[in-house]
């Protein structure tokens, strides 16, 4: 599908450039909790950026958020000042072990989380420098995982041996209507439009 499926999205477009295609590479330029300043995502330079070519990539074949160490700590650090209990909760999920972890579910109060905004470089052929995207909690856990009557917390930090890159999967493009418009400017760009919510009744 494409723009022309107006029953899947509304509102307009954002739209991401894409730096290169080898894993559709955006440049991630900040990150952002409510009530504290925005955290600047570290630059790849130098023979790391003629390598990996960017500091992120969206991958909708990836689950998860896997962030950057520095990033993902901030982010952590913003979530126990909001509230100490949240350190308990996340305990668990701080390192991966190759095993999904999960949480009782009576333990989650979904409203007491903050969205994680992601900002990234936008697209060549718009006026706006940044596009900023919501990652809303009730994306970034996920309920009745691994197991019913569990959560888990689907944000990673850095895999060991990873390059300094975060692979931004499915938490952050599931409120979304996403095409990947290849061929547009010279990689190509993202497009981002608020997803109509489907009504499974019918």
């Amino acid at each position: 599908g494409g723009e022309e499926d107006v029953d899947l999205y509304h509102g307009e477009f954002k739209r991401i450039r894409v730096i290169d295609d080898v894993y559709y590479n955006v440049r991630l330029l900040k990150v952002k909790i409510a009530g504290f300043e925005a955290f600047d995502a570290p630059k790849l330079i130098g023979k790391k950026l003629e390598k990996h070519h960017s500091n992120a990539f969206i991958d909708t074949g990836t689950t998860l958020l896997v962030l950057d160490n520095v990033v993902f700590n901030y982010i952590i650090d913003c979530f126990e000042k909001i509230n100490p209990e949240f350190k308990e909760i996340l305990e668990p999920f701080l390192s991966f072990e190759g095993v999904e972890e999960g949480i009782p579910l009576e333990k989650l109060n979904l409203d007491l989380w903050p969205d994680i905004e992601f900002i990234f470089e936008a697209s060549l052929d718009v006026d706006e420098k940044e596009v900023s995207l919501i990652c809303k909690a009730d994306d970034y856990w996920q309920v009745n995982a691994p197991k019913h009557g569990e959560a888990s917390f689907k944000i990673l930090s850095q895999l060991p041996g990873w390059p300094d890159q975060s692979i931004l999967g499915l938490p952050l493009l599931s409120d979304y209507y996403v095409i990947f418009a290849r061929f547009e400017n010279e990689f190509g760009d993202i497009k981002f439009a608020e997803a109509n919510k489907i009504n499974a009744a019918k």
